[in-house]
């Protein structure tokens, strides 16, 4: 900072240099000071594109002001088409507006320009994520590991697409390739954690998610998913413990809300079984989401049959069926359903 500071004393009229300090004032963590070195940066050299996209750079990154930050790099592209940065810099704000496909088309421009641009291949495949598109996800985030064996966001991107894919064993292999660069990277022991329950790998799954605990104990996913765990392994006292956690952390997530009013209506072991508890959040739950929430009927369905009212189980079973779009889910269902027919409650703590 001392040699940007004596930099602009000795060429007060440089604009890119301004520029320069913009950027170390962002690394400092003082955006104001950032925005005013930007700022006159313009105001000396309008008609540089370099200093208009470090502008649009902190406007996007440091106040979040996307709109702000677009005019600028507009601005940018307008004075310098061949800068991929501008491109690059635009797509991430049409991401974060939610505009997936211009921001692939901006992404597609930059990559043009800068073809081996790791980051962008990163973001891009992210937004073919977004967008269902397998296929071109797993194609952008192949390369850029290629490029850069050493990147971990990469792989985590990636092993969230194999797992899209239904292809956990694969989405393992990429976890694992993070956690030997990075033993106490939480997002991927979490994502392996759940792509090792998914294998039946539950005891393993658990170690994983047991350490993503330990190191961030204020996050609700894992204490969500490692309650999953805990139920597979029939540990259901302390699978209620961790949903418990993680609606403390995330109050009113409806995930975590149906996973412990299921385990309440049909867990094998009556010590864990509340069917009043159970009844009364799916009947609140079903009108809330106007009798349309297929996994909440479910669960309606199946408290009644601790009631000993299959004919109320069965009506409800075969409306939850009628809103089910997951095959899985189906699959459950009409098990479910067949169990009621004949008289009998489901008694499973994980639905699968």
């Amino acid at each position: 900072m001392e040699d940007l500071d004596k930099a602009i004393q000795d060429q007060p009229r440089s604009g890119s240099t301004y520029s320069l300090r913009a950027l170390a004032w962002v690394e400092l963590g003082d955006v104001e000071k950032a925005l005013t070195d930007a700022k006159k940066a313009i105001e000396l050299e309008p008609e540089s594109a370099g200093c208009h996209c470090v502008y649009a750079l902190i406007l996007a990154g440091g106040i979040q002001d996307h709109g702000g930050a677009m005019v600028e790099f507009d601005q940018a592209i307008k004075l310098d088409p061949k800068n991929p940065q501008s491109y690059f810099g635009r797509a991430r704000c049409w991401q974060n507006l939610k505009e997936t496909d211009k921001a692939i088309a901006d992404f597609n421009e930059s990559l043009r320009l800068y073809p081996e641009c790791v980051e962008t291949l990163v973001c891009r495949g992210d937004a073919w994520l977004r967008k269902g598109d397998l296929d071109r996800a797993e194609a952008d985030l192949s390369e850029a590991i290629r490029l850069a064996p050493s990147v971990a966001p990469a792989y985590i991107n990636r092993a969230y697409v194999w797992g899209k894919m239904g292809k956990p064993e694969k989405a393992i292999q990429d976890y694992d390739s993070v956690v030997e660069l990075d033993g106490k990277n939480v997002d991927a022991l979490l994502g392996r954690g759940i792509a090792l329950a998914k294998t039946e790998q539950v005891e393993k799954a658990l170690a994983d998610l047991d350490q993503a605990v330990e190191l961030n104990p204020k996050n609700a996913t894992i204490y969500f998913n490692r309650g999953m765990c805990r139920a597979q392994k029939e540990e259901y006292g302390k699978a209620l413990e961790d949903y418990e956690m993680a609606i403390r952390l995330s109050p009113g997530k409806a995930q975590y809300l149906q996973l412990r009013a299921w385990l309440w209506a049909t867990c094998p072991d009556d010590k864990y079984r509340d069917a009043d508890k159970a009844l009364d959040y799916a009947i609140h739950a079903c009108e809330k989401y106007d009798w349309k929430s297929s996994f909440d009927l479910m669960v309606l369905a199946a408290v009644y049959t601790d009631k000993g009212l299959f004919e109320k189980a069965v009506e409800f079973q075969e409306l939850a069926l009628t809103w089910a779009n997951d095959p899985r889910a189906k699959a459950t269902g009409q098990e479910m359903l067949a169990c009621f027919k004949a008289g009998k409650p489901y008694r499973t703590a994980f639905p699968r």
